[in-house]
């Protein structure tokens, strides 16, 4: 189950990545494995140092590219608001990490995946 877990994000996330922000464009490079690391959790903490209100756990590490000055990566996450009984929400994270290891959070995408079926019912 895990597998096809790790093939439809790797799908959706291959999918997304075509209708990107022109500042996310580039040549993204699925993960082959979707693990979270330690490295992936010091990504997502280190990027969203300082912000309040939403707890995002990190759940599949998508994939990554490289521009020669830094690299991006994409993180899938659950997000919840921090508040009782909030419902969670599943978004992308799109982190920068420069060559002495700085990062930066550059985008949050919410991850809708009813956009991603194209089939009748």
């Amino acid at each position: 189950m895990k597998r096809y877990l790790t093939i439809l994000l790797a799908l959706a996330f291959l999918r997304a990545s075509t209708f990107a922000e022109p500042a996310l464009d580039g040549h993204w490079i699925p993960a082959e494995d979707a693990a979270v690391t330690e490295e992936v959790a010091r990504l997502v903490r280190e990027s969203l140092n300082g912000m309040v209100g939403v707890d995002y756990a990190p759940v599949a590490f998508l994939g990554s590219r490289t521009d020669g000055e830094a690299t991006a990566h994409a993180i899938l996450c659950q997000a919840r608001v921090v508040v009782p009984d909030a419902k969670p929400r599943w978004v992308v994270i799109y982190v920068s990490e420069d060559a002495r290891g700085g990062v930066e959070l550059m985008h949050i995408a919410e991850f809708d995946i009813g956009a991603l079926w194209q089939g009748a019912y």
